[in-house]
């Protein structure tokens, strides 16, 4: 299951890259020599020779410390995803709609605190042998926990206890 994730992550990225060159004009060298700023002598400042123009005609925003190309496909990967969010969240069907909806709904998570997973805490922190963490372990599959190194992981930081190999 880890290497499919990867692979499709992978592919997510390459198909990204490529939406993302796909309406740019490219220079043949690759570089955007419209950038720079050729009034500077190239020994007297090298980044303002390359990057002059760029940088006067590019405003960086208060929020960020930079922008680029990888800053903008982030921007764009989280508004579409932020947009297929959202229309799950109408559909009352949608399991990932009902899921981003109780995430939403932060007067509900503040009014249950912990309660919904005390009883799951509690099974943690009574983990105290091998047998033990192997049935909180299981357990954690069963509910959805990522990994058997990420289960343990909790619940060896959640008990505060080493379990033995």
């Amino acid at each position: 299951m880890g290497r499919l994730r990867r692979a499709a992550r992978a592919a997510l990225c390459g198909v990204l890259m490529l939406a993302a060159s796909a309406g740019a004009a490219q220079d043949r060298s690759g570089f955007d020599t419209g950038g720079m700023d050729r009034n500077v002598r190239p020994g007297d400042d090298f980044f303002a020779y390359a990057n002059g123009a760029w940088a006067r005609r590019t405003p960086i925003p208060a929020d960020r410390s930079t922008v680029g190309t990888i800053g903008a496909l982030d921007d764009r990967s989280r508004a579409q995803v932020r947009a297929i969010l959202d229309d799950a969240a109408h559909d009352p069907g949608s399991r990932m709609g009902t899921a981003y909806r109780a995430f939403l709904d932060t007067a509900a998570i503040e009014r249950l605190g912990m309660a919904p997973v005390a009883a799951m805490l509690a099974r943690l922190h009574a983990v105290g042998t091998r047998d033990d963490y192997v049935a909180a372990a299981a357990d954690a599959g069963r509910r959805g926990a990522s990994s058997r190194r990420s289960a343990r992981r909790w619940a060896i930081r959640t008990a505060g206890t080493t379990i033995a190999r």
